[in-house]
């Protein structure tokens, strides 16, 4: 009898750290309410008294109880969804766009890079200018570009955040070995074969 008590005990303080963890949460979430808010208004039911009892403590007291009996299921939920919110997190963060030192090809002047990106369009819908219809976000990168910078071209494969790989390129600004600010010329799908 003494482990079912001390099994039901730990399904309390199991419920507790839930509910205050769940309180936690609504408290720092700001969009909780309006969203609340937006529930009510797209369901008139929410409003009625029925709903109200089932929704606020019917539902909650089934829960509960459900926490207190089956205690051990709710830890390893808990630390299920832990990982995959890191995981989801590693993810997102592996999936922003980096330029690394060995993606670096060659020292460019921007007269070499401009008259490499001129385009020649036969039928004169592009402006024969570097880069065409993107002159004027190169000439706002070519802003960013400081005395004693240098420009290089890179080349890198990159893989979203959907694991997609792709084949990017471009010029990049280098300052005393540090990269900065790139100008991303093309980016297609990556094809080992």
């Amino acid at each position: 009898m003494t482990y079912l008590y001390v099994y039901f005990g730990v399904g309390l303080i199991v419920l507790t750290t839930v509910f205050a963890h769940h309180r936690w949460i609504l408290n720092k979430d700001s969009n909780s309410k309006s969203f609340s808010e937006i529930l009510d208004a797209t369901n008139p039911d929410r409003n009625k008294l029925s709903y109200k009892i089932l929704n606020n403590y019917v539902a909650p007291t089934i829960g509960s109880i459900l926490v207190v009996i089956a205690w051990p299921i709710v830890p390893i939920m808990k630390y299920k969804d832990f990982r995959e919110k890191k995981k989801l997190e590693r993810r997102r963060e592996n999936s922003i766009f980096r330029i690394k030192d060995l993606d670096l090809l060659n020292v460019m002047t921007l007269q070499q890079v401009e008259s490499k990106e001129i385009i020649i369009d036969p039928l004169g819908a592009v402006p024969k200018t570097p880069f065409g219809h993107f002159h004027l976000a190169w000439e706002k990168f070519k802003k960013e570009i400081e005395p004693n910078c240098e420009v290089m071209n890179f080349s890198t494969i990159w893989t979203n955040e959907w694991d997609q790989k792709k084949i990017v390129s471009g010029y990049v600004i280098v300052k005393s070995g540090k990269i900065g600010k790139h100008f991303i010329t093309k980016s297609t799908k990556f094809d080992p074969a």
